[in-house]
C-alpha cells in the first residue's frame, strides 16, 4: 500500500499532500501557528487526574532513577575509550575516561585528538598536541 501511494504522489503531485514521502513525517515540520495551538489546548480535570495517575505509576521514584544514573554512567565508562595525556613539561599524566572528557581538559574538540592520533599513525611518530602534551587513545 505505501508502495501504491508513493506512486500517485510522485504521479500526481497532489496540492493538499504536504509529505511527500508515502507513510512518513520526515522532514515536515509544524508552523509556529499550530504549536502555538498545540500548547494552548486544555485539558479536562478528568484527562488531568488520569495523566497524573499515569505518571505516578509510571515514573520511578528518585532513588530509582539516581541507581539507573549510576547504571549507565557505569556501563558507559566501560565502553569509553581511554585516553592518555602526558604533559612534557611536567611528565604529568592525567587518564580521562573518555575522548570527549579529554577534549574538554584540553579546551578542544574531539576531532582534533582524533586528528592528532591520525597524523601519529600515519607518520609512525608522536606529534605533541599543542607543543605540550602527547595524546595516547587507548582503542
Amino acid at each position: 500500500m505505501i508502495e501504491r501511494e508513493q506512486y500517485y504522489i510522485d504521479t500526481l503531485n497532489p496540492e493538499y499532500n504536504i509529505l511527500k514521502i508515502a507513510g512518513s513525517p520526515l522532514g515536515y515540520k509544524h508552523s509556529e501557528e499550530t504549536i502555538a495551538k498545540f500548547k494552548a489546548r486544555l485539558r479536562t480535570p478528568e484527562q488531568t487526574a488520569k495523566l497524573q495517575e499515569h505518571l505516578a505509576k509510571h515514573n520511578a521514584s528518585k532513588e530509582q532513577r539516581v541507581k539507573a544514573r549510576e547504571r549507565m554512567l557505569a556501563i558507559n565508562e566501560k565502553k569509553a575509550i581511554k585516553v592518555e595525556v602526558t604533559d612534557v613539561r611536567t611528565q604529568i599524566t592525567t587518564t580521562y575516561t573518555s575522548i570527549r572528557k579529554a577534549a574538554e581538559g584540553l579546551s578542544t574538540d574531539i576531532k582534533a585528538l582524533q586528528n592528532n592520533e591520525r597524523v601519529q599513525k600515519e607518520k609512525g611518530e608522536i606529534k605533541l598536541f599543542k607543543k605540550y602534551y602527547q595524546i595516547t587513545i587507548m582503542r
